[in-house]
């Protein structure tokens, strides 16, 4: 003590109980770098690491006409030999915008966006459709017999897709814009001031420049192609004993001219963002994504088919249906599909099986009348125990369905290119384990050793990776759903039917594919399940 006042000494131990199994413990203490406290403080003054704005610049609704037409006839040609013919013409103009212009396109060579009708623009800006698209289609039937019915067929159907979905909400229809603090430890505004407003174009001259960092999926000059898909089918029917239908099949489709996107923006290999096409300053070093919107890809798929079917009598039902199939394609979807690979010198890479196909698809159907009660085989004697079990019926769906395929990913690092993939290396034989679960203490999918990072550098040999797209298959899944009912006749014309429905009955788990990022701890391992786990539903139903 002294003059001044007293000065206090002290101190503590403050022990923190961990929980067996993890790494580090939480604190609350203060550090000499940026912590969770800061976040909240910043929350207190209403300010924001960042903010976005979007605005629609223009109402420019899209506005789209389908014309088809189409003639057909049915033609006996003997007493077993039936013919179909029919031939459909289809026409789609180019879509226009109900705004303030008719059409927009990016010119690809300088980057500017184009307004079809305004300055002095064609309103379709160069930008085609076909008037050739005929669908010419043909069925046969021939009857060997009574029993046995060979069907075959073929048709061309148009791709309907309308093009208001994939170009819109791009630049200048919508305007957004970003904001951010010019360091980790400033704002990008405050709540009091709001999100700063955002400059609008000025369209008067019908060419506005493209801004370096709007995302803009554009269709090019010329004929826009679009696809179609040709089909075609070899059935034989039979009709079996007690009432059964069974059929073979084959089918087989091609798509072609199928719609995707193609990254004009994107480098090659271990060029990195400053060998992208447009990062240069006469176009104001654009390193966002530029998409080329066309009917420039393919696929097909091709199947047997079996099915079996009984209709309801004697108290069965029954439908069944197998198919052993493969689909490819280039990329999946129509529309927003975007490739795995946009190098131009092997773009047929992303040419590989599909990401929806499923090589083999199981399932069996019924409908049973339970055999006892009033009128059939047992405890049809009257009494109690007649009115009982009387008028149950069971139900249910039996399904095994192969897994679906899947692409692995690596870090991309030795790549060094924009808007491409890369995939690990395969370095041994790829071995099934089967495991489920996430950590060491449980077994991967697929043996990760079987697979290696790409260290090659970008300008060496394949520097994306040795293992290609949708190689491998995720688990499959088994399930069955159950069904038991019965129908109470209340009066002449009215009745009451009890329900008891029990989805994925036995609760089968069915898992998503494996972890497929080679950088991840968890890599091969299956960490996620569907939730489709077991449920039961319970239901009356009057009718009268």
């Amino acid at each position: 003590s002294g003059p001044r006042g007293e000065f206090d000494f002290g101190g503590g131990v403050t022990a923190l109980n961990c929980p067996a199994g993890t790494i580090g413990c939480p604190t609350t203490g203060g550090a000499p770098a940026p912590n969770q406290f800061n976040a909240w403080a910043q929350f207190l003054l209403g300010l924001a690491d960042g903010m976005g704005r979007s605005e629609q610049f223009i109402k420019a609704t899209a506005k789209e006409w389908q014309f088809g037409f189409f003639v057909g006839d049915r033609y006996r040609v003997s007493n077993k030999l039936t013919a179909t013919l029919g031939l459909r013409y289809e026409y789609y103009p180019l879509m226009t915008r109900d705004g303030a212009f008719q059409f927009d396109r990016l010119d690809f060579t300088s980057l500017n966006v184009l307004l079809g009708g305004i300055g002095g623009n064609p309103s379709h800006l160069g930008v085609t459709t076909s008037k050739k698209l005929f669908a010419p289609r043909i069925g046969l039937a021939y009857q060997f017999n009574d029993k046995t019915v060979v069907r075959s067929g073929f048709g061309i159907t148009v791709d309907p897709l309308p093009l208001a979905r994939p170009l819109r909400g791009f630049y200048p229809l919508t305007v957004g814009s970003n904001f951010a603090g010019t360091t980790s430890f400033s704002s990008a505004g405050s709540l009091s001031t709001g999100i700063p407003s955002i400059c609008c174009p000025n369209i008067n001259s019908g060419t506005i420049p493209l801004p370096p960092q709007a995302l803009e999926r554009s269709v090019g000059p010329g004929e826009l192609k679009r696809g179609y898909i040709e089909s075609w089918n070899l059935v034989v029917e039979r009709k079996l004993p007690s009432n059964f239908l069974v059929s073979l099949g084959y089918v087989g489709t091609q798509t072609v001219h199928q719609f995707g996107d193609l990254d004009l923006n994107s480098s090659l290999p271990g060029t990195g963002a400053s060998g992208q096409p447009y990062n240069k300053p006469q176009f104001g070093n654009r390193t966002a994504s530029t998409l080329f919107w066309q009917g420039f890809m393919s696929a097909n798929y091709h199947a047997l088919q079996v099915s079996v079917n009984r209709q309801f009598s004697h108290g069965l039902m029954v439908k069944g249906a197998y198919t052993y199939s493969k689909a490819i394609d280039w990329t999946d979807d129509d529309g927003w599909a975007g490739l795995t690979w946009n190098d131009p010198n092997i773009l047929r890479r992303n040419r590989a099986q599909a990401g929806f196909n499923t090589p083999q698809i199981f399932q069996l159907a019924y409908v049973y009348e339970l055999p006892v009660g009033e009128g059939k085989s047992w405890a049809n004697g009257g009494g109690a125990a007649t009115k009982i079990l009387s008028n149950w019926q069971v139900s249910g769906i039996f399904s095994a369905i192969h897994g679906q395929p899947f692409t692995l990913l690596a870090s991309g690092a030795s790549l060094n290119a924009k808007f491409q993939t890369q995939t690990p290396d395969q370095v041994g034989p790829v071995r099934k384990i089967g495991g489920v679960g996430a950590g060491s203490q449980n077994q991967p999918f697929y043996d990760p050793s079987a697979f290696a990072a790409v260290t090659r550098p970008g300008t060496g040999p394949n520097p994306y990776g040795n293992v290609g797209r949708n190689t491998l298959f995720g688990p499959g899944s088994v399930n069955m759903d159950f069904s038991l009912f019965r129908t109470f006749k209340v009066t002449e014309r009215l009745g009451l039917q009890f329900r008891a429905d029990g989805a994925n009955f036995f609760n089968s788990p069915h898992f998503n594919n494996p972890n497929r990022n080679f950088t991840s701890a968890n890599f091969m391992h299956i960490t996620t399940a569907k939730n489709d786990e077991r449920q039961f539903r319970f239901g009356l139903r009057l009718a009268f």
